[in-house]
Order: C-alpha cells, then sequence, then structure tokens
C-alpha cells in the first residue's frame, strides 16, 4: 500500500482523467448486467406469459443496453491507453529528471543495463497497473457488488452458496498470492541482471572477438538464462495452480446454481426466465471474482516494479538543499572555493582538503599537478557531478551546490577526455538542438580544425558517424565536442585533458584559436601537455589535493619548485615520445 501511496504521488496531475476513466467503466459494467437482467423480461413475460405486445418494448431496451455497451467499451478503452501513454510520459520524464539529478558516484554504482531495465520494464509495468489493472480492478468490484445484491435479492440461498464457495477460492488464491509477489521480485532481479549482461556483451563485441572469449561470453549468458528460468517455471507452476482454482471456481459455481435452481423451477418457486438470468449472472460472478484475482495476481507482479523505482529514488535523498539562487544573464562570474574537502565513497582519503581558490572573470585558468593531486575532482565539483564534504563553491558569493543545475549549466560548457557522441550526425552531435546560422556553425568548425575534413565528406555536416562516434578518430571525437562546447559560446569553458588525443600543432592551433574567440571569457583547463597553458593568466599547482603554488608561467618558473620538476617531466616525456 505504501508504494502505491508513493506512485500516485508522482502522477497527481493526471488525476482527473484517471477518475473519469473509472466512472465510465462503472457505467460500462452497468450496460453489460443490465442487457443480462433485462433478459428475464424477455422469457418470462414474452415468451412464458405472451405478453407479445412487450416484445419491441423489451428487445429495444436490451438494444440499448447493448448498444450502450459496446460504445462505453471502446470509449473507455480509448481513455485506458491515453491515460496509459499519459502515465508513460510522465513517469519517463520524472526518472529523467531524477537520473540527471543523481550524485554522479551513486549513479556509478549501478550499471547502465539496471537504468535500462527500469525504463523498459518498471516504468512500463507501473504504466500499465496505473492504467489499466487499477481501474478495472474498481471495474470488477463494482461488478461484484451489484451482482451480488441482483442474486441475492432474486434468491438468497444461491447466493450463500457462491459466498461460501468462493471464500475457500480466496483463502486458496491468498495463499498463492504471496508466493507470486516473492517469486516476481526474483524474476524481475533475474530479468535486469540478464538485460545488464546483455547490454555488456553488445558493447563489448570488439573486445570479445579480439581476446577470443565468445564462448566464455555464451557460458556466461547460458548460466544467467538457466537461473531465470528455474524461477519462472516455478511462477508459471503457482500460475498453473491458480489457473485451476480459477476453473474449479466457475463451474462449481455453475453446478451450485443449476442444481439450486432446477430445484426451485421444479416446485414452482422460480420462473425459467429468473434460471436463466440467476445462471448467466452467476457466471458473471465468477468471471468478476476470479478477474479481481487475476488482477490482484498482475498487482503484485507490478507492484514489485514500484518497489524497484521507489528504491532507486531514494538512493538520491541526500542532495544539497536547492535555494532561490539566481545568476543574471549579465552577471560577470567569479568562482570560489572556500575551504572545500571531498572524498569519494568508499575512501578514507580526502581528494581534495581544505582547499581555497579564486577563479576570476574572463582569465584563464589552469590546473595542473600529477595523477591524483584533485584536478579531475575539482572539476566534477564544478560541474555538480557530486557534492562536497565541507566548505562550499561560490559563483559570485551564490552556492552553485545550492543552485538549481539549470541555472548553472547554462553557464557551464566542458569538453572530456573521452567526450559521448550519439549515432546521429556531425551536425546534430555539434548542435545538440541548438539553432544557429550556417556561418557560425562554420566559423567554430575552422576553430577547433575540423573544416578540411567535414568538407572531404560526401554528405558533409548530414554524414551519421555511427554509435559513440566509432568511426570517427579519437582526435575527431575530441574536436567534435570542442565544437559542442564553442557553439554554445558558455561564460565558462572546462577543458578537461580535452586535445590529449591531438598531435602537438593541432592541438597549439586549436588552443591559439580557442584563446582568440575566448577573450573575455573564462577557461579552466586541465592539461595533459603543460605546453598548452603556458600563456595561462593563473596556474593553480596541486599537490595531494592541496594548492602548493599559483602564478603565471613565469612566477612560478621563478620559484624553481614543484611546476617547474611538472615542467622538466613534460619536456622529457615529449622527447621520449
Amino acid at each position: 500500500m505504501n508504494s502505491l501511496v508513493w506512485i500516485f504521488k508522482k502522477i497527481r496531475g493526471n488525476k482527473w482523467i484517471y477518475i473519469f476513466s473509472i466512472l465510465l467503466l462503472f457505467l460500462e459494467s452497468g450496460a453489460y448486467i443490465s442487457s443480462t437482467v433485462l433478459q428475464q423480461r424477455l422469457i418470462d413475460n414474452v415468451f412464458i406469459n405472451k405478453e407479445y405486445d412487450q416484445f419491441i418494448y423489451v428487445l429495444s431496451l436490451i438494444a440499448i443496453s447493448y448498444i450502450s455497451y459496446s460504445l462505453l467499451f471502446t470509449i473507455s478503452s480509448y481513455v485506458l491507453a491515453k491515460n496509459m501513454s499519459n502515465l508513460l510520459l510522465s513517469l519517463s520524464s520524472n526518472y529523467f529528471q531524477h537520473l540527471y539529478s543523481i550524485k554522479t558516484a551513486i549513479f556509478q554504482k549501478k550499471r547502465t543495463g539496471e537504468y535500462v531495465h527500469h525504463f523498459t520494464v518498471d516504468i512500463g509495468n507501473v504504466g500499465r497497473l496505473l492504467a489499466w489493472d487499477i481501474p478495472r480492478l474498481f471495474q470488477q468490484l463494482l461488478s461484484i457488488i451489484l451482482l451480488t445484491f441482483i442474486i441475492g435479492s432474486t434468491n438468497i440461498y444461491v447466493l450463500i452458496f457462491i459466498i461460501l464457495f468462493n471464500l475457500i477460492y480466496i483463502l486458496f488464491a491468498k495463499h498463492l498470492a504471496n508466493k507470486f509477489k516473492k517469486m516476481s521480485k526474483i524474476i524481475n532481479k533475474k530479468e535486469s541482471k540478464i538485460l545488464v549482461r546483455l547490454e555488456e556483451c553488445i558493447s563489448s563485441t570488439r573486445e570479445v572477438l579480439i581476446f577470443n572469449r565468445t564462448k566464455w561470453e555464451q557460458q556466461t549468458l547460458n548460466h544467467l538464462f538457466e537461473r531465470y528460468y528455474v524461477h519462472a517455471f516455478k511462477e508459471e507452476n503457482i500460475r498453473s495452480k491458480h489457473l485451476f482454482a480459477n476453473e474449479s471456481l466457475k463451474w462449481g459455481t455453475s453446478l451450485i446454481v443449476l442444481a439450486i435452481g432446477s430445484y426451485k423451477v421444479y416446485v414452482g418457486s422460480m420462473s425459467i426466465g429468473t434460471l436463466v438470468i440467476i445462471f448467466q449472472l452467476s457466471l458473471q460472478l465468477a468471471d468478476a471474482i476470479k478477474g479481481i484475482y487475476d488482477l490482484i495476481y498482475t498487482t503484485m507482479r507490478r507492484i514489485v516494479s514500484i518497489d524497484n523505482l521507489k528504491e532507486e529514488y531514494n538512493r538520491n535523498n541526500c542532495q544539497e538543499k536547492i535555494e532561490n539562487n539566481i545568476l543574471l544573464p549579465e552577471d560577470k562570474i567569479t568562482i570560489s572555493l572556500e575551504e572545500a574537502s571531498y572524498k569519494y565513497i568508499n575512501n578514507s582519503n580526502y581528494s581534495i582538503r581544505n582547499l581555497s581558490m579564486e577563479i576570476p572573470y574572463s582569465k584563464k585558468i589552469a590546473l595542473v599537478g600529477s595523477s591524483g593531486s584533485g584536478k579531475s575532482t575539482i572539476i566534477n565539483l564544478l560541474l555538480k557531478f557530486d557534492f562536497l564534504n565541507s566548505g562550499d563553491i561560490k559563483a559570485n558569493n551564490l552556492s552553485i551546490m545550492k543552485m538549481e543545475n539549470n541555472e548553472w549549466f547554462k553557464n557551464i560548457g566542458v569538453v572530456f577526455q573521452e567526450p559521448y557522441l550519439f549515432s546521429d550526425t556531425i551536425r546534430n552531435n555539434i548542435l545538440l538542438g541548438t539553432i544557429v546560422s550556417p556561418q557560425r556553425l562554420d566559423e567554430i568548425i575552422k576553430v577547433v580544425c575540423l573544416d578540411d575534413y567535414i568538407r572531404s565528406l560526401p554528405d558533409g555536416y548530414e554524414t551519421v558517424i555511427g554509435e559513440r562516434g566509432l568511426t570517427l578518430s579519437g582526435g575527431q571525437r575530441q574536436r567534435l565536442a570542442l565544437a559542442r562546447a564553442l557553439i554554445k559560446n558558455p561564460d565558462i569553458l572546462i577543458l578537461d585533458e580535452a586535445t590529449s588525443a591531438l598531435d602537438i600543432s593541432t592541438e597549439e592551433k586549436i588552443a591559439k584559436n580557442i584563446d582568440n574567440i575566448r577573450k573575455d571569457k573564462t577557461t579552466i583547463i586541465v592539461a595533459h601537455r603543460l605546453s598548452t597553458i603556458e600563456n595561462s593568466d593563473i596556474i593553480y599547482v596541486l599537490e595531494n589535493g592541496k594548492l602548493v603554488e599559483k602564478g603565471n608561467h613565469q612566477e612560478l618558473l621563478k620559484n624553481n619548485s614543484l611546476y617547474t620538476k611538472l615542467i622538466q617531466k613534460d619536456i622529457t616525456t615529449s622527447i621520449n615520445a
């Protein structure tokens, strides 16, 4: 029940159309039952008592009931389908927002396939549960109430026998339902593991072939499928028992009604028309009870999906409280780290400790240091990929940690060492939906030295680059990502080893081009080759998460300390290469 309350809060915006669909189903049930009840008047009054003058009237009522039922069935099915589309859209959008807000350290604890499983299985199950199963559950409940009242008012003994017979079925079905829910939870996890493995198998096809590990991959998949099928057969066994109980209920009810009804007709206390109607209504009651327990079984399985989503959402309940911090478009943003400390989850050592530094507006800032010094950690924190253990990061004295993501990211452009590219055209990978003039696009392409390559392609900007840009070289992927960031013209550009795959001459040319078009903007660089950051306005030198030096290139060389050693090491590496 808690799971249902939780999920209903997520979709409260659709409540009126939801209520309307349930009302339609109620009317549908009423029309269907009335079409059956009216047959009693046709049999007893018209055929038995020979009141033929009522034939057209009664037949018209039955026809109206059937037509009403058919129309309501069609309309309600359409409304339920529309509800499901709206719910799936709402749940998917909500889940996307969750993924975009989740802490990176938490996000990386799950495999990609598990997140895909939430989308393809869990959200689909929840959508069908809310849009179809629960409204139909209410419909079946109403049908049971109406049928019980009609049968009871006609012959109370028939109703008593039906109720007693169904109590046995209900107790048995309840016992099976608990087993079914437990088994469904296990199967859901097995399905998730298979999906995760399939995603990894497809992604690692090259490596599997190169290392001749196809047999090992097949064995791994077979093992997962075998474990899945063991539990799937157990679930099917429970379902078979439930089906046997359903059929026993239906035919047992039929025999009881025929036995009691035939006796009543024989002694003259029940008309033939009443027997026919009671028999039909009893079958409908048995079907309604069967239907409601089928829906309960389905609900049990799909509630597991709600539990999965609830568990996923609850993983991200430790975020910073968001405040109404707004940066105005004309603001010149100065960033400051104030006694910032951070350590990764399951790591006892701090990546940065009590770090304070300032990144002034319109300056070129470089972060240098040996591996593990904290450079990438600072970048991740600036991008709000995680949250500080203590201290703060501020933009114009406003905490970015308490700022809406959209409010902060509209000022940021970033290029990673391994950028993600979509299986789409070069144009779409650069623009990502942004509308710019062809002249502006050509200008940026020249800045990143991709113009010659794109002109050489038969389809130019419309060339599809394949999944993750695998048809491009490493350097081409990085330059495409640079163009994507520059086309946004952000106030703050972060380059995290963004040109590591380029040769020295191309890297220097692109660096010079970027400097020329970003003279009045802030650029933050983490570079693998220190020669590209020598003209930075401020160079921050980090060691073991602490700031040990700062200044420009010439000032730091005079100190003859860590920065000088890093420069010498960089020169030696370049010569040996």
